[in-house]
């Protein structure tokens, strides 16, 4: 909107474009009657400010163009953001100055602005609440952005990072590896290649007392609205512990690895003196059951309730039974009567022993 409007200390908008009844809902009948003021559109929080600088652009009789933003009311009650960009054309003139300037609705870039103040403000407080490091580059690998938690790792406040290489900390055998992988990859992301997504590595980063930490980066590349390759955005975390856990249980698999094999090793040598001792068993078992059998005596196994088990060939001819009927009798069953008791108390003093 381009308006034309009189200094102090009425501040009577002369002329102003047709499309002010858009932005402010005003009827530019009424201003060519003289009956529209700046009081009438400028904020009365903001009036007395809007209109010393204006003053003070009069008095300074140089032709000069002042540009300030502030709100305006609407008619239907509305509250609007603008810039006016104004000069005076009468500047020498205290009395009748006039002023010709050009009003700009920046309600949205505000908000979008108030918006990015928030969001960024979140980002900070959440970086600087992690003991991870949060950090940003350009599309030249050079810092632009590093959260507090770099003194944690690095023991370097996040200012000297700045400006300076994303490989500046990293160990020489580090920084080589770092190299060679965005040699290989950078090139890509600025032809346009696809979105690798986010990648996993682990550096070594040197202290300032001189000491090293293992660290593992987690980089997203950025992209601009043209889906060009803007910058890295990486997450770096000190991981001791973890290195430290690792080389505990690698020592614990290691000596469990140990003890299995030295156990193994028993446990072979035990199976091999019971193989051994089964095959002795064996033997004596074969060689008790040739003489059992070959025997030309009556022999005889009995279970603990005095039953027949095994009979050989011989005591089957002295008895006058087959093995198949002795299996499971007494010596009672095939004893004359008159021999019960001697045969009990013998069979009572074989089981004593």
């Amino acid at each position: 909107v381009a308006m034309m409007w009189s200094g102090p200390p009425r501040w009577r908008i002369d002329r102003i474009t047709e499309n002010a009844f858009h932005l402010f809902g005003l009827d530019v009948d009424l201003v060519k009657r003289g009956r529209i003021f700046l009081s009438h559109l400028i904020h009365p929080e903001d009036f007395p400010v809007v209109t010393d600088r204006l003053a003070l652009l009069a008095e300074s009789g140089v032709a000069e163009r002042l540009r300030i933003e502030f709100r305006i009311r609407l008619i239907n009650g509305g509250v609007r953001w603008v810039e006016l960009e104004a000069m005076a054309r009468s500047p020498k003139r205290r009395d009748g100055v006039k002023f010709q300037g050009v009003i700009r609705d920046v309600t949205d870039q505000r908000k979008n602005a108030e918006h990015l103040r928030l969001s960024e403000g979140r980002f900070r407080r959440l970086t600087e609440s992690l003991s991870d490091v949060i950090w940003t580059a350009d599309r030249d690998l050079k810092f632009t952005y590093m959260s507090p938690a770099s003194v944690l790792i690095s023991g370097l406040e996040p200012d000297a990072f700045i400006g300076k290489s994303v490989t500046m900390a990293m160990t020489d055998e580090s920084k080589a590896l770092a190299n060679d992988i965005a040699g290989s990859l950078v090139p890509e992301l600025l032809v346009g290649g696809e979105d690798i997504g986010t990648v996993t590595l682990q550096f070594e980063q040197k202290r300032l007392d001189g000491g090293t930490v293992p660290t593992e980066i987690k980089i997203t590349p950025l992209f601009d609205d043209r889906g060009t390759f803007d910058g890295l955005l990486g997450v770096t975390r000190d991981i001791s512990e973890r290195k430290k856990a690792e080389r505990e249980i690698l020592a614990l698999t290691e000596e469990l690895e140990q003890r299995v094999n030295e156990r193994t090793q028993t446990l072979a040598q035990t199976l091999e003196q019971l193989d051994a001792s089964e095959q002795a068993v064996r033997r004596s078992e074969v060689l008790f059951r040739r003489v059992f059998e070959s025997a030309s005596h009556g022999m005889v196994l009995y279970d603990l309730t005095g039953r027949f088990m095994e009979v050989n060939q011989a005591f089957c001819d002295i008895v006058g039974y087959d093995p198949d009927s002795l299996i499971g009798m007494r010596i009672r069953d095939i004893s004359h009567p008159d021999e019960y008791d001697f045969d009990a108390e013998h069979i009572a003093d074989l089981f004593v022993g």
